[in-house]
């Protein structure tokens, strides 16, 4: 049997269909709204002729859209979050009159009951900012030290272009 290629006017779905002969609406497999083809098939193939040889056809255009997707919103979740954030930070210090270098985050990032955090920021007091001034560049250096390590567990020189992940 045939595979048709149907797209959702409604959700923007593409998607394959194995039948016997061609529908030209079915229903959309995420919305279940109506979808059209997109392609017309002649004779149980599709009516184009391929130039050069072609993948075989998996149907699984929809599973990538449905990746993409989730990818999207989970990369919109996590700015809106991150904004939110950046936003009650500058509140905050606003509020008490006091630069960044006087702000930290709490360790234990509690959130409401729709997902926001609470409290993320807290003004230190000038001697827990001086512990902090004297931290910071040793936990660089660690920081850089962990890179560095990971590098040459992976084989790259360190110093190099790395474009990897870790």
């Amino acid at each position: 049997m045939p595979a048709f290629k149907y797209l959702c006017p409604d959700c923007g779905l593409s998607f394959d269909k194995i039948l016997p002969s061609r529908l030209e609406q079915v229903s959309c497999k995420r919305c279940n709204r109506s979808a059209q083809v997109r392609l017309t098939a002649s004779k149980g193939m599709f009516a184009h002729t391929p130039e050069s040889p072609t993948p075989q056809n998996t149907g699984a255009s929809s599973v990538d859209h449905d990746v993409d997707l989730i990818v999207a919103r989970s990369s919109q979740a996590n700015l809106r979050e991150m904004q939110a954030r950046q936003d009650y930070k500058k509140r905050l210090m606003h509020r008490q009159g006091v630069s960044g270098w006087h702000v930290a985050r709490t360790p234990t990032g509690e959130v409401d009951d729709r997902g926001r955090h609470i409290d993320d920021y807290w003004v230190m007091s000038e001697d827990e900012k001086k512990l902090a001034d004297k931290a910071r560049p040793m936990a660089q250096r660690a920081a850089q030290q962990i890179h560095k390590e990971a590098l040459l567990r992976r084989g790259t020189k360190p110093g190099t272009i790395d474009l990897g992940t870790e």
